[in-house]
């Protein structure tokens, strides 16, 4: 009888769960953040939430990664040059920041420059003439970042910004048949990858590892 009022307990607790209606989210206003006749994207909020870094280009002008406070003011321009720079992603003490710069006809270079201002240096170089993402991992010197693979598609790979060392951190099998793996997002606290894996072109799946097992695991799919 124990059992059997136990066993009824927990039925009803699950369709309850599974019945309780789901919270709407309402969006109450919105107004543009940053507003100018520049093309803006890939906004990057700094750790302490206290600052956005995005990629904005005006004209025939390359794309620049610029700075901007989330209270206003005037933006700050972080990089120069003549390359494509795309793809900003903060150190978690918010003194750095990583990013792609792109040369017209030639490889990408992970860069690193110092916050609000620095000297850029290279911390390594991509197959691909562009990466499909990059994330900073938290309280560490590594980077993550999608390239082609050697034999076709996409895969992710860390980069250690102090030696240049590049590894190999996803694979799938027939990668001439596959779209690939790109777009990663290492998660706050350092210990999860989260990404997405194109298969056959039609099929995108959402995708986390654990990056301390290097248990991968899917979370969904479209």
């Amino acid at each position: 009888i124990a059992l059997s009022v136990v066993v009824a307990a927990v039925l009803i607790g699950v369709i309850g769960y599974l019945l309780w209606p789901l919270s709407q989210l309402a969006v109450e206003s919105t107004q543009p953040f940053i507003a100018s006749l520049a093309r803006q994207s890939e906004p990057a909020f700094s750790p302490d939430g206290t600052m956005v870094a995005y990629v904005a280009s005006t004209g025939d002008a390359p794309p620049k990664i610029f700075l901007r406070s989330v209270a206003g003011g005037d933006p700050i321009q972080l990089t120069s040059g003549k390359t494509i720079d795309v793809l900003p992603s903060w150190s978690s003490d918010g003194g750095h920041i990583a990013y792609a710069a792109i040369t017209s006809g030639g490889r990408c270079r992970i860069m690193v420059t110092g916050v609000p201002a620095g000297t850029a240096r290279e911390g390594g170089q991509c197959r691909a003439e562009a990466p499909d993402g990059l994330s900073w991992q938290p309280d560490s010197d590594t980077v993550f970042f999608s390239d082609r693979a050697p034999n076709g598609g996409g895969a992710i790979y860390k980069l250690d910004l102090d030696t240049g060392k590049t590894k190999r951190v996803t694979h799938v099998a027939h990668e001439w048949e596959l779209g690939g793996d790109g777009w990663p997002t290492v998660s706050p606290d350092g210990k999860w990858l989260a990404y997405i894996r194109g298969v056959s072109g039609s099929r995108k799946e959402l995708r986390v590892r654990n990056l301390a097992t290097d248990e991968d695991r899917l979370l969904g799919a479209d």
